[in-house]
């Protein structure tokens, strides 16, 4: 079976990384023939090979730029017209790459409006189904620029699941929130995220002293890193001895080191900032237990 997986993010983003391409690849072995076609963060300077690739029996293409531009760190976020420029081009070339690749079924990563309006269009135009895989509450969780930005991102995720044939989640709380929705029960499967284990090597624990470790990216918003800052300024005042290890990087990066600062945490917080996907069970390894704060919202 042929299946087109239409992506708003490129192949080195965290949803590509630890779910599409890993549910890409078992596809693949289970003798399937999976496209993912996704949007790059630089379109403009990525080379022919950095565009398209095949890896573990999946082919991979990006197709268009993405909604922001640059790497985690250092993305700049596109004005009104010219985001609705890339936006409209984008999902002209996820529609184009759809009907190119001719397949059976086609699987919308993420129901937001230029992969979204790309599959709706390429599946009714070749007669395969539609699904949509929902791994997050963009609306919610991500940032946008204006008001009506997010009320088109919600627009889109709150419709798109009505409109697929089938719907996958990676949460409860995400299938909770479709039955909601009115999607029947029938209609959704619960499929965790995933990774590729012969990507990470076991590596023998080497536990750096009472080491609190944070591996993600530095976002407040979407993330809610500041409230480990803050927890670990209370957990430092009881056991001097603990550190903190930070891992990754975003546009918030520089918020939070002024945050530890302010708290007078900098000398034991350790920022070591974005690193090779295979490294990260080396911090792992270091680490006395691992965070992944987030605020009590949708």
């Amino acid at each position: 079976m042929k299946i087109a997986f239409l992506c708003t993010s490129g192949a080195d983003n965290a949803s590509p990384r630890g779910r599409w391409l890993p549910v890409a690849a078992e596809l693949a072995q289970l003798g399937h023939l999976p496209s993912v076609f996704l949007l790059h963060p630089a379109f403009d300077t990525a080379s022919a090979t950095e565009r398209t690739y095949d890896q573990r029996g999946v082919h991979i293409e990006h197709v268009a730029q993405m909604h922001v531009y640059g790497p985690p760190g250092a993305q700049r976020h596109f004005g009104g017209a010219a985001l609705a420029r890339v936006s409209a081009a984008a999902a002209l070339a996820l529609y184009r790459a759809a009907m190119r690749a001719k397949p059976d079924a086609i699987h919308v990563c993420k129901p937001q409006p230029m992969n979204t309006l790309a599959g709706m269009l390429a599946a009714r135009r070749l007669g395969v189904p539609l699904f949509v895989d929902c791994d997050d509450y963009e609306a919610e969780a991500n940032h946008f620029g204006s008001a009506w930005q997010k009320h088109v991102v919600r627009w889109w995720e709150d419709r798109a699941p009505l409109r697929a044939q089938g719907v996958t989640v990676n949460t409860r709380f995400l299938r909770d929130r479709c039955r909601a929705l009115g999607v029947d029960a029938a209609r959704i499967a619960l499929v965790p995220n995933g990774l590729l284990l012969e990507n990470f090597p076991v590596v023998p624990t080497q536990h750096d002293g009472r080491t609190v470790l944070y591996l993600g990216a530095m976002r407040i918003g979407s993330h809610g890193v500041n409230l480990l800052i803050d927890a670990f300024a209370r957990v430092h005042a009881q056991q001097p001895d603990a550190r903190l290890l930070m891992v990754g990087d975003g546009p918030d990066r520089q918020k939070l080191e002024q945050q530890a600062h302010a708290l007078g945490i900098e000398t034991v917080t350790h920022w070591v900032g974005a690193v090779a996907h295979e490294t990260v069970l080396s911090y792992y390894a270091r680490a006395t237990c691992s965070v992944d704060p987030v605020s009590d919202t949708p």
